[in-house]
């Protein structure tokens, strides 16, 4: 095969210009929202999204020893205690969760793990002082 057909060939499968003319059914395929016979409302916001999975392994809520080791383990424990709430009472216990949330995290907020004035009021026997050593090297 010829070099210039061989060039030609690969020219016109990485520069394709043709395409299908019926390739859609709305026909709108390469038109902007704008020329679209569709009438949209505007703005379009996105709505927020949440991840899902269609299987996870059930926590055991039921085990009184049984504590979530992270926030998605909280919240899939969460889902299976609330799953069956009672209808009447879904606005209760939404409202309360806000408020364990919000208590949550202002105690994470007022938690102290230690007090950094103790490390400067403990004293040493013998200062560790700076080696004036040179040290060998092989």
């Amino acid at each position: 095969m010829k070099e210039s057909i061989l060039r030609k060939r690969i020219r016109n499968l990485l520069f394709e210009d043709h395409w299908v003319a019926n390739a859609t059914d709305d026909k709108s395929a390469g038109k902007f929202t704008i020329d679209s016979d569709v009438e949209q409302e505007l703005p379009v916001a996105p709505s927020p999204q949440m991840p899902g999975q269609v299987s996870v392994d059930a926590p055991p809520i039921d085990d009184e020893e049984y504590i979530p080791s992270s926030s998605i383990d909280l919240a899939k424990a969460m889902y299976q205690l609330f799953k069956d709430c009672p209808q009447d009472q879904l606005e209760f216990a939404y409202r309360n969760a806000h408020k364990v949330r919000e208590a949550a995290e202002e105690r994470s907020r007022s938690f102290q793990v230690a007090d950094p004035a103790l490390d400067d009021e403990t004293r040493l026997e013998k200062p560790v002082r700076k080696s004036t050593k040179k040290s060998k090297k092989n």
